[in-house]
């Protein structure tokens, strides 16, 4: 009632005074209203166990979601020109931002922009058949639903003729695709190159040396490094990496075991101190004291077993312990010296054996994989795996097919809404599964099984694996529709098959790209859910974070990928996929600059291999498959009049040149045979120029070729234009007015090669020169910006020092022998 008086005198009107407003939930509270909620929050710090004014409860405070955000954002990437990071300077990104996150990421965001141009460029080409494919009245009495006349309306399948201008359409963007190959494998170079020669890293300093005895331990191979002649200048340190992989991994699950212990044990101890000060906890801190003690013992458990299995694994290393992984990591204070052994490409150590070591450039420390280094079988384990997941990839691909086909049948034949619920629940669980367990299995596989020696090598072996499932998935579901087709794509199939390539790419588009990979389902989950149920704010911390962008573009290449090929396949009878395409192209332009920059933190440094893998294996493929493709669409649905039987492959054979036409072939022959002599030109021409891209671009990689790389060589010596990593790439004079001296044929018989390379596009990544900005800094300098851009941690050549762990185990011993525990963690 007092309150109440004082909230009615506080609204009467003064006298004199104009008529007081409503009062609104922005005015400053009465002092009732002060006194009212001075009491619900003593009783909620009450309940909470927060610190009080009035003395009532002094407890540790529970983790805070805040505090969690906040770490989060501080580890995001910073904006150079304010010193921010993107997140709070809000600032437009550019391309150049993603620089500094390395030549992957780069990469990947410029492959990004280019193709959004280049798949503008083949919709705008494509409308004319689009327009055409719509005019024709052919499926217009199969039609089930507007959305099935939107996606296939305006296909092959819906035209009443193959026209001329339709075919001289298909050679023209053919001819656009395979140029497009030679343009983006030169402007790779190009921004690989540029850069490595801009961003100064670590790797910029470092040499690695290979082929070092691995029955060695460190102190021997350390002493005769130290005596080289090479290394007589200035240098800042010398890493010797050990081969104990398993050591590593039980080492690395204490040290995380071990932390979240401390946790544990002093947030118990503050509750404890808060308990004796008070004489009491709230019911909240009392449940959390309970939880983080069963907790605490739980962990401590689990850590007397690693430590155990860590003892049996240290046992099994001998006296002098774990021996060398057969490479050496050596740092100099000026990049010049580290620049010039890569050029010499050799280092003698007389002091281990006379044959010299190979030197070349390493790779950055935080795409190194320590603990990988020294297998010997890694190429055994790549092989199994790669069969392993390639058995794998064709079982999910033929389940995901048969249900796809069967499913639909199965329903017709349903007339209970029950018994269809069911079907439907039963065939799209089926169906997620099918992907699911690829997606889930290939990951595992790549860590557990294979031994790969850096991220870089793991990236490349995960994406080509999701790319070769996902397309082999797609044709499989779309590839089953045949059966009812008589194995024939007639117009039919594009009812069928063309409808669910479509309706599966939007899909794709809108759950995959924007709900699980845009908006980040697993890491919002983890935000969400689990995070606010830590017991402690480390546990919090690591759930609000999740793991960054590790393996995001990885993620986010292969079904950009997965899009463009399935559109190369199928576009010359679905000209509607490169609008497809090119939508998702510009949504997956918006969410990864996004995501990169203002809500995820950085990924560890790799290079330009995952773009490179898919434009130099997947993408010609792809183009060969386009043209391949459009001669069996083409000539079937010509031939499907005269022959309604005729199978793809019969489409295929018949359609390839005989005796008898390669007269024909020179020429147009009939109006209604028009369109189609310009898809058989396409294929002719265009042919020998995509075998001309993949002679050059496989050759290097091919046994006796330079450039072997094989995946446990470990890091490449050169760039990817050949030229040695971490120098200046050759200035090469282009000859311009200078008169040469050339005899007659001269000119003629080098016009091939000329026509060629201009044709090609080679010369942008080739006649380009950058300068390395390595030259120009020394190591301290590079230590000075890796501290003020909060990256330490990329910073050294570190392996996990297992030392303190193998010091424990000793005390360990020691302890149990004179009949107490030497564990350092019984002080907690």
């Amino acid at each position: 009632p007092k309150a109440g008086g004082d909230t009615r005198r506080l609204r009467e009107n003064s006298p004199g005074q104009p008529p007081r407003r409503a009062m609104s939930v922005m005015d400053p509270p009465s002092p009732a209203g002060r006194r009212w909620w001075s009491v619900v929050r003593a009783r909620y710090r009450e309940e909470i166990g927060a610190p009080s004014s009035r003395g009532m409860l002094h407890e540790p405070a529970p983790p805070s979601l805040a505090l969690a955000k906040q770490r989060a954002e501080n580890r995001l990437v910073l904006d150079p020109a304010t010193g921010e990071t993107f997140a709070r300077s809000r600032r437009a990104a550019k391309l150049a931002d993603f620089e500094a996150l390395g030549t992957g990421a780069y990469t990947y965001i410029s492959l990004l922009h280019r193709l959004r141009a280049y798949f503008a460029l083949l919709a705008l080409l494509s409308v004319s058949s689009m327009v055409s494919n719509a005019y024709g009245d052919e499926l217009a009495d199969k039609q089930t639903s507007l959305q099935s006349w939107l996606f296939t309306g305006t296909s092959l399948g819906n035209a009443d003729q193959v026209a001329p201008a339709y075919g001289a359409t298909e050679f023209l963007i053919s001819c656009i695709m395979t140029a497009y190959l030679f343009f983006m494998a030169a402007a790779l170079r190009r921004d690989a190159r540029r850069v490595e020669h801009k961003h100064v890293t670590p790797a910029d300093f470092t040499v690695q040396v290979s082929g070092l005895p691995r029955h060695l331990t460190a102190a021997p191979i350390k002493r005769a490094l130290e005596a080289a002649l090479e290394l007589r200048g200035p240098h800042v340190a010398i890493t010797v990496p050990l081969h104990q992989r398993e050591l590593i991994l039980v080492h690395r699950e204490i040290r995380l075991i071990s932390e979240r212990r401390e946790a544990y044990s002093t947030d118990i101890h503050g509750l404890q101190a808060a308990l004796q000060r008070n004489g009491r906890l709230s019911p909240r801190a009392a449940t959390r004291l309970e939880q983080l003690r069963k907790a605490l013992a739980k962990v401590s458990a689990l850590r007397e077993e690693k430590l155990d299995k860590a003892a049996k694994l240290a046992a099994t290393y001998g006296a002098e312990g774990p021996t060398s992984a057969g490479v050496a990591f050596i740092t100099f204070a000026n990049a010049a010296d580290a620049i010039s052994l890569v050029k010499q490409g050799l280092m003698k150590l007389p002091e281990i054996r006379p044959e010299p070591f190979l030197c070349g450039r390493a790779a950055e420390p935080s795409d190194i994989i320590w603990e990988n280094l020294g297998s010997t079988d890694g190429m055994a384990r790549q092989i199994r795996g790669t069969i392993y997941m390639s058995l794998l990839s064709l079982a999910g691909a033929a389940i995901i097919g048969f249900t796809a086909y069967v499913q639909p049948k199965v329903l017709e034949a349903q007339h209970n809404h029950a018994a269809d619920t069911f079907i439907n629940f039963f065939g799209t669980t089926i169906l997620i599964s099918g992907y699911l367990v690829v997606f889930i299995v290939v990951p595992i596989v790549e860590v557990s099984l294979m031994r790969h020696i850096s991220v870089t090598q793991k990236e490349v072996s995960q994406v080509l694996k999701l790319v070769v499932f996902q397309v082999m998935a797609t044709i499989s579901t779309i590839g089953s529709f045949v059966a009812d087709t008589a194995l024939s794509l007639n117009r039919d199939w594009y009812i069928l098959g063309g409808f669910m390539l479509v309706n599966g790419m939007m899909v794709d588009l809108f759950m995959i790209t924007c709900i699980v990979q845009g908006w980040g389902l697993i890491r919002n989950v983890g935000r969400i859910f689990y995070a606010p149920k830590a017991l402690t704010q480390l546990e919090m911390d690591a759930l609000y974070a999740g793991d960054g962008a590790d393996m995001y573009v990885v993620d986010r290449l292969q079904i950009v990928t997965k899009f463009a090929v399935m559109c190369y396949i199928c576009s010359a009878a679905i000209p509607l996929l490169h609008w497809v395409v090119l939508l998702v192209i510009v949504v997956s332009i918006a969410i990864d600059e996004t995501n990169l920059l203002h809500r995820l933190h950085p990924a560890p440094r790799t290079d330009e291999s995952c773009v490179k893998v898919v434009l130099t294996f997947v993408m010609p493929l792809a183009v060969l498959l386009h043209l391949c493709m459009a001669r069996v669409f083409f000539a079937q649905l010509r031939d499907a009049e005269k022959l309604p039987d005729l199978t793809a492959a019969e489409a295929f054979v018949k359609s390839l040149p005989n005796v008898s036409m390669w007269g024909d072939l020179i020429g147009f022959r009939t109006e209604a045979d028009a369109g189609l002599d310009f898809v058989s030109w396409s294929m002719w021409v265009n042919l020998p120029f995509v075998l001309l891209f993949i002679y050059r671009e496989w050759r290097p990689l091919w046994p006796g070729g330079t450039g072997v790389a094989t995946p446990q060589s470990g890091p490449t010596n050169t760039n990817i234009d050949g030229t040695q990593r971490g120098t200046r790439a050759p200035q090469i004079k282009t000859r311009g007015r200078q008169k040469q001296r050339t005899s007659p044929g001269d000119g003629l018989s080098n016009l091939p090669r000329h026509l060629v390379h201009a044709a090609a596009g080679s010369f942008n990544g080739l006649f380009t020169s950058f300068h390395n900005e390595a030259l120009d800094l020394k190591y301290t300098d590079l230590e000075d910006h890796y501290r003020a851009s909060r990256r330490e941690a990329e910073l050294q050549y570190d392996p996990p020092d297992t030392s303190s762990l193998l010091e424990e185990l000793q005390r360990r011993r020691d302890g149990h022998k004179g009949g107490h525990s030497g564990d350092e963690g019984d002080r907690l």
